[in-house]
């Protein structure tokens, strides 16, 4: 099975005469089978919460994304991947209302991801020690270092983000 990003054009606008959006959920048009009930979401959601809808077409099972398929419904194109995501406004990711999604770069995307274990941003646990990065213009990833204190991990990652991101120093590079 293709991942999800990388799933033809086709399976798209196949789906696109399928599937309505009601609430920010897809509901099948016509039930594709008998086992499916129209009155209920399409697809399935995924370990992270994001809504799947699969289909099969000449033998071949494709597995689509809610918000990616919603997206192309409205505006006919998607955004290329890796270079730029979809993104959910309110963090919640089986509300695919259209305006609650937005087009952001990968660099913007993964700095709008909620904090990890740790509950900081970009501070993860190594071994009993935490470490902290950054990551900034086109994927460059910066090592910031080891810490035994979350809470110094966390400062580390706050500095970094501020000399490297804040809008207020034009990105501090």
């Amino acid at each position: 099975m293709p991942h999800y990003k990388e799933t033809p054009l086709y399976v798209y606008e196949n789906l696109r005469s399928l599937i309505k959006f009601r609430g920010g959920k897809p509901y099948w048009i016509k039930a594709p089978s008998t086992r499916v009930d129209v009155s209920k979401p399409a697809g399935t959601l995924n370990a992270r919460g994001y809504r799947i809808v699969k289909r099969s077409i000449e033998k071949r099972v494709y597995r689509v994304l809610a918000h990616r398929l919603h997206w192309y419904i409205a505006y006919e194109v998607l955004p290329p991947y890796p270079e730029f995501e979809i993104d959910h406004i309110d963090d919640n990711p089986d509300n695919n209302a259209i305006d609650n999604l937005r087009v952001l770069t990968g660099t913007e995307h993964r700095r709008q991801c909620a904090p990890g274990v740790s509950g900081f941003r970009g501070v993860y646990r190594s071994g009993n020690k935490w470490e902290a990065c950054i990551y900034i213009s086109n994927k460059k990833r910066i090592y910031l270092g080891t810490f035994n204190l979350v809470e110094d991990a966390s400062a580390a990652y706050q500095e970094a983000y501020n000399k490297y991101l804040n809008n207020n120093n034009n990105g501090g590079l």
